[in-house]
Order: structure tokens, then sequence, then C-alpha cells
């Protein structure tokens, strides 16, 4: 089992960036003073591409558990002030999740049973 240590960070820096654009686009348009809603974004961006190429091995075995984990992970941290949106980008998420977890499997080698 791989985990989803790296499947969770990139979740967390695309929330934060969701997260940041939502709050930003409240006013109606980005500008200087929208840089604090992306504090998040930063702190986050290097952990979420670090391990980037781990994620269809993680993926690949994504157990039940897991996903609920993942699920509400967005759930829970993806807040913007437009609801309608914030729901339908969570359910999409949810079904990105699943379709993910469904491709990576063709690309990720089957590990090998030893005696």
């Amino acid at each position: 089992m791989a985990g989803i240590k790296e499947t969770k960070e990139v979740v967390a820096f695309a929330v934060a960036l969701g997260n940041g654009l939502g709050n930003a686009l409240e006013d109606g348009d980005i500008d200087f003073a929208d840089v604090v809603d992306f504090v998040g974004v930063i702190r986050t961006v290097g952990d979420a591409f670090e391990g980037l190429s781990e994620l269809p091995g993680e993926l690949s075995d994504l157990s039940e558990v897991e996903y609920q984990e993942l699920k509400a992970y967005v759930e829970d941290e993806f807040d913007i002030p437009q609801d309608m949106v914030e729901g339908v980008v969570e359910q999409a998420f949810d079904i990105g999740l699943k379709v993910a977890a469904f491709v990576s499997t063709f690309f990720t080698e089957p590990e090998e049973e030893t005696e």
C-alpha cells in the first residue's frame, strides 16, 4: 500500500489555490490587495510538486478509507464565498479522484510477489 501522502499534498495545493481564487474574486477582480489570499498556495506548492511522480502509484491502490480521507479533507478545507461553486467543485473533485484512481492503474506496474 503506497499511502496518500503525496496525493494529499497535491490536493492541499489545489484547495489552497481554489480558496485563494474564490476569495480574491469575491469583489470581482484580482489586485495586489488579494496577495494575502494566496499565502496558502505559496506554502503548499513545493510539497505538491516534489512528489508528483508518486501520484500514479498512490492512486492506483487507493483504498476506500484513503478515498474518504481525501474527500473529507476537501470538504473541510475548501471554503470559498461562492457556495454554489463550492458544491460543484467538491462534486467534481469526487468524480475526478475516482477517474484518476481508475486511469492510474494503467500506468502503474504491478508489484512483484515475493515468496
